[in-house]
């Protein structure tokens, strides 16, 4: 009976390594996941949105934003709920700058339940306003995956006998045009360089990450405001914002999102995104808050967000909780 169930805890193993490795770079590939709740409460599609740390993710050009420092800290449990998940990451960002320049930086912990495979990413970039509404963004990612050696699945597997970890670097350039005080449009080019990133050179082609092309528009719901005749339903629209996504890669990503805002200090947010090509038949349904609060020269929002993607006919569910500081 223990051998068999020893068997089964090694198949169990495997599995999930070669889940792992299929999908290698997680933190750099196009599909990964929004890395803080009020993107993933609009389904990723932030392009044309970004102008907080969360830029280093979606558009550089986004880092050019209100004067100050601002810092966003997310915790993210992937495939599962939020007690005891199958995968967890965990990222901080943060941003310095002002209306006409920024300079972000961001690190990110991923890593399974048991710790057999961790990913660890680093991203610096910076943006200027070139124009009164044109803004260009420039950004280096890096990332290192790593094994435990100790796990013996991994160290009785041929492949890794050399190395249980390898680098990989990546190229963004982003650009933002403000149309009007209501519209935006964004233009993201990620991975447009990209390294080799296999474990052992020596075997098989090159493997590199695909450039990824990501479009996004962003309307202001303000306009429609004045048509609305209850006063607390145009303050809502005041402070609302409707967005939608595009990304042509390894595969096509639609997104779409809306954003209410309740309140000055709250704010609801639901979104849906479908992928096909090579991750065909994905998609996902997302929502989300958010709530702020003023302490001083500080202000402080914690956000929530909850995804239901379909993989495969087969549904699973993320969530974030995020912080974000302004300064």
């Amino acid at each position: 009976m223990d051998r068999r169930r020893s068997r089964r805890g090694r198949w169990g193993v495997w599995v999930w390594l070669g889940g792992l490795f299929l999908g290698i770079g997680h933190a750099l590939a196009g599909s990964a996941p929004p890395p803080d709740a009020r993107s993933m409460g609009l389904a990723g599609a932030f392009v044309a949105v970004a102008s907080d740390p969360s830029a280093l993710y979606y558009n550089p050009a986004g880092l050019t934003g209100p004067r100050g420092v601002s810092v966003l800290a997310t915790r993210a449990a992937l495939f599962s709920g939020p007690v005891d998940p199958l995968v967890v990451e965990d990222v901080l960002l943060m941003r310095l700058g002002g209306e006409n320049y920024g300079l972000g930086v961001g690190v990110g912990f991923l890593r399974d339940r048991e710790a057999v495979y961790r990913e660890t990413t680093l991203r610096v970039g910076g943006a200027l306003r070139v124009a009164d509404r044109l803004q260009v963004g420039f950004q280096v990612n890096g990332l290192r995956l790593g094994l435990d050696g100790s796990n013996p699945d991994v160290r009785e597997n041929p492949y890794f006998s050399d190395r249980t970890g390898a680098v990989a670097y990546t190229v963004d350039l982003g650009l933002l045009l403000a149309l009007s005080d209501s519209w935006r449009i964004g233009l993201a080019g990620q991975r447009l360089l990209s390294s080799d990133r296999r474990f052992r050179q020596d075997l098989g082609e090159p493997d590199t990450l695909p450039a990824l092309v990501r479009v996004g528009v962003a309307y202001n719901l303000s306009p429609l405001a004045d048509a609305l005749e209850q006063a607390a339903l145009r303050d809502v629209f005041r402070r609302s914002l409707l967005t939608a996504d595009l990304a042509f890669g390894d595969g096509t990503t639609a997104a779409v999102g809306l954003e209410l805002g309740m309140a000055e200090n709250a704010a609801v947010r639901i979104g849906f995104r479908s992928v096909g090509g090579r991750e065909k038949g994905t998609s996902a349904l997302t929502a989300g808050g958010s709530i702020g609060v003023q302490l001083g020269d500080v202000q402080l929002w914690a956000d929530y967000a909850l995804e239901i993607s379909q993989i495969a006919l087969k549904d699973n569910l993320s969530s974030r909780i995020s912080l974000r500081f302004l300064y």
